[in-house]
């Protein structure tokens, strides 16, 4: 997910891509447009081939009628002097953008680092009037300051409040007060619904949109390291310029932070905008997250979702197809310790909401404080029993 990483591999033939080097433009009799620049003064960064969006860039600008059909220009972040031409399509109807833009335009800000000689750039959306934003943990990654700008021109410094490795978020803080901030969406992102992501885009005076389906409701990218776990999946990915944007659902409410992941150029990810603030809120007042704990370490049982499983749980009990987290170790003193909860047990609800992998666990618990009760039920020796916790702080 680094942010600065130039393009890898060799140039596609120019008819087969949807971009063209200036000197095949020479060629081909078209004009070469010059380079979009930020008001930095830094190159546009571009989006590789494998991360392009399936349905490529509008370039919205509130209140125009009619499809838009324009040429965005952006140059290369890497070394190369290369120009790339985005054609732009009408793939969002205009009303649908304008109604998108219009809701939260006004919170979606561009996010600039210099780290290491080198500038990143991403998005970020306003949560609260005082001046607090949220973006992406990987831009901001190994900075302590950054430079916030809104669309109409307007710059602010501002500091990293903390990084959440689990949602991958971060939390910036500008020193200001009676800022336009997002309103979270009526309702959660579902599957098969349309969503929208709305980001700043270097160079572009309007914010950029850019349109998917919502594939799934809770995904998880790295459960082995316990990170990015609980996002929305969207079907289309996030490209780097876009990372820490908004995803917008089609009446224009905030649904979540999108997430550039180069790892998966075939689906979007973003966290839930309910839990994006919660992470923000203690980022900034406390400098880490203050989340219920259980005291539970776990695995993956194979089930009809996941016949798999996790290689730590063969032969370590009877498989019944159920699923569920094979509970492998229980903290001395914990939460978990206190109510019995035993290793060869199995999770397979908490709060009455099915847990089949051990990050769908971690991420029950996204939203639950220290002293939260929380009912976890688990199968032992083929029987179910409904156990109350008491949740703990984690050790620190």
């Amino acid at each position: 997910m680094d942010h600065d990483d130039p393009p890898d591999g060799g140039l596609p033939s120019p008819d087969d891509r949807l971009w063209r080097h200036p000197s095949e433009l020479a060629a081909s009799g078209r004009p070469a447009s010059s380079g979009a620049t930020d008001p930095d003064g830094a190159s546009t960064p571009r989006t590789p081939r494998s991360h392009r969006p399936t349905i490529v860039l509008l370039a919205v600008i509130v209140g125009l009628t009619g499809a838009a059909a324009a040429t965005l220009v952006a140059p290369s972040a890497g070394d190369r002097d290369e120009t790339r031409l985005l054609p732009v399509t009408s793939t969002v109807p205009t009303s649908t953008a304008a109604t998108v833009v219009d809701a939260v335009g006004h919170a979606v800000v561009r996010v600039s680092v210099e780290h290491d000689g080198r500038v990143r750039r991403g998005s970020g959306v306003v949560v609260r009037p005082d001046g607090l934003v949220v973006t992406s943990a990987l831009l901001v990654d190994g900075v302590d300051e950054v430079t916030v700008t809104w669309a109409s021109g307007r710059r602010e410094a501002a500091t990293v409040s903390g990084a959440d490795d689990l949602t991958g978020l971060a939390a910036l803080s500008v020193d200001d007060a009676g800022l336009s901030s997002a309103t979270v969406a009526a309702s959660p992102a579902r599957p098969g619904e349309v969503a929208y992501t709305v980001a700043s885009w270097a160079g572009a005076p309007d914010p950029s949109i850019s349109r998917a389906h919502v594939s799934a409701a809770v995904g998880h990218l790295d459960e082995a390291q316990g990170r990015l776990l609980g996002l929305i999946t969207t079907s289309s990915p996030v490209p780097r310029w876009a990372d820490g944007g908004a995803l917008v659902d089609a009446a224009g409410g905030w649904q979540g932070i999108s997430l550039a992941v180069p790892d998966d150029p075939s689906s979007g990810w973003a966290v839930p905008a309910t839990v994006a603030v919660r992470v923000a809120d203690d980022l900034r007042r406390l400098g880490y997250v203050d989340r219920g704990w259980l005291g539970v370490w776990g695995a993956t049982l194979p089930s009809a979702d996941q016949p798999d499983g996790d290689p730590a749980t063969v032969g370590a009990t009877p498989q019944d197809g159920e699923g569920g987290v094979l509970v492998l170790e229980v903290s001395p003193g914990s939460p978990a310790a206190a109510v019995d909860l035993r290793v060869g047990d199995v999770v397979v609800t908490i709060d009455g909401e099915a847990i089949r992998s051990f990050g769908d666990l971690r991420s029950a618990l996204t939203l639950t404080r220290p002293g939260d009760e929380a009912t976890v039920e688990i199968r032992r020796d083929g029987e179910r029993h409904p156990l109350v916790v008491t949740l703990a702080a984690a050790p620190r």
